[in-house]
């Protein structure tokens, strides 16, 4: 068994979304839901995206990832269509000891997520 299967109380703490398509979009309903702050890092955002953004339901840093965007975050999703910048959130993820979903590369992050 590769995964061992948990469930975080992600209730009031920082978590960090590169990406603003569908993915991540989903991804981001399911973390509000359990009451994560989120932080969505992309140039753009989806349809979804830009209502929960308009509303103030989430942080939205409108540009590229940049090394540094993690910190403070209990968690980190990379749900990007360019794997570079999604390899470049794994490893800044990595060397901070934050677990990361790495949505095209699994191997490379720490968990995966429905």
């Amino acid at each position: 068994m590769r995964y061992f299967p948990i469930n975080l109380d992600v209730r009031g703490k920082s978590v960090v979304i590169v990406g603003g398509g569908a993915v991540a979009a989903r991804k981001c309903q399911a973390l509000l839901a359990a009451g994560a702050r989120v932080t969505v890092i992309a140039p753009t955002l989806a349809g979804p995206f830009r209502e929960l953004a308009e509303n103030g339901r989430v942080t939205h840093l409108a540009r590229k990832y940049s090394e540094g965007d993690l910190a403070g975050a209990c968690l980190v999703f990379a749900a990007t269509d360019t794997s570079k910048v999604n390899r470049a959130v794994a490893n800044e993820a990595k060397i901070n000891g934050i677990p990361a979903d790495i949505t095209d590369a699994p191997e490379l992050g720490d968990f995966t997520s429905p």
